[in-house]
């Protein structure tokens, strides 16, 4: 299990503290638990009692620093603060799709299939095949909860039979444009046509390797004007990942609070207006939200 990077000083390896969440009035923190170890360079699937202990991590939080609370439903968006949405990053530790009952009730609001590999229920980014008959168990069971689906992490064959077995719509939390960086998390031409056709929303991630070793905050610029070329804007949104890498595999210019605040002007610069930067910075997840969560 990560740690959770969060600290109330300001060290410089953190991207998230307190003075800058206040500073920026940071209203909402995905957060995520990456449910493997590692093992002889390989990740190892944790068991559910670690997935537990990082719930309770989230939940601590929450007691020690009043401004924190965690969000179970659409009027936790709507508190003073900034809320926690609880978010499961691989299902490979679920025995069965009944399992994501427990969960529910714990707490936990987004689930994603898998993450970059092959497992029971689907084929990751790095891997070949779609869906499993268990997949589309999970999919379903997941649909009845009242779930958010993060279909991020899977290849382009499981995300299209993703996408057409849900009713509702989903979001790929971070990511970037495949046909720009050739990274296999990315979005290829055909899946931003279906998140656009859905009303499902996607979010780029601030990981370097989305984008080439020597990206630059305009590099992400450009990532995010191709897709408001290709989709509508309220399908596009901010998806750091600032849980799921270390600083140094950031992007410079773009590694605290503080530069996605300034990353506005960069795009203010291409021509958006300042509420569309709105829009993109925390308005279009909102929204969805809004919309989606139970």
């Amino acid at each position: 299990m990560q740690d959770f990077p969060f600290e109330e000083s300001r060290p410089q390896e953190r991207p998230l503290d307190m003075p800058s969440i206040e500073k920026n009035r940071c209203r909402l923190i995905i957060g995520a638990i990456f449910p493997f170890f590692q093992k002889n360079g390989s990740w190892i699937p944790a068991r559910p009692e670690l997935v537990e202990s990082a719930i309770q991590t989230y939940e601590n939080l929450c007691k020690k620093f009043s401004r924190f609370h965690i969000v179970r439903t659409v009027s936790d968006l709507q508190k003073e603060g900034t809320g926690i949405l609880l978010h499961i990053e691989g299902s490979d530790f679920l025995s069965s799709p009944e399992e994501l009952t427990r969960w529910h009730a714990r707490g936990i609001r987004s689930i994603g299939l898998t993450w970059n590999h092959n497992n029971q229920f689907a084929a990751g980014c790095n891997g070949s095949g779609g869906i499993t008959q268990l997949g589309e168990a999970l999919l379903a069971k997941a649909e009845s909860l009242h779930l958010l689906l993060d279909l991020v992490h899977l290849n382009e064959q499981s995300f299209v039979e993703a996408s057409q077995f849900v009713k509702r719509p989903f979001m790929v939390s971070h990511t970037a444009i495949r046909s720009l960086s050739g990274h296999p998390q990315a979005l290829t031409d055909n899946m931003l046509d279906i998140i656009a056709k859905t009303q499902s929303i996607i979010g780029f991630g601030l990981l370097r390797t989305f984008y080439g070793h020597n990206a630059t905050a305009e590099t992400v610029a450009q990532h995010i004007e191709y897709a408001r070329k290709k989709m509508p804007l309220q399908s596009i949104a901010l998806g750091t990942d600032f849980f799921g890498f270390s600083p140094e595999d950031g992007i410079p210019g773009l590694k605290t609070l503080d530069d996605i605040t300034a990353f506005g002007n960069t795009l203010m610069k291409k021509g958006w207006t300042s509420h569309a930067v709105q829009q993109f910075m925390g308005t279009n997840a909102y929204a969805f939200l809004n919309t989606n969560l139970a």
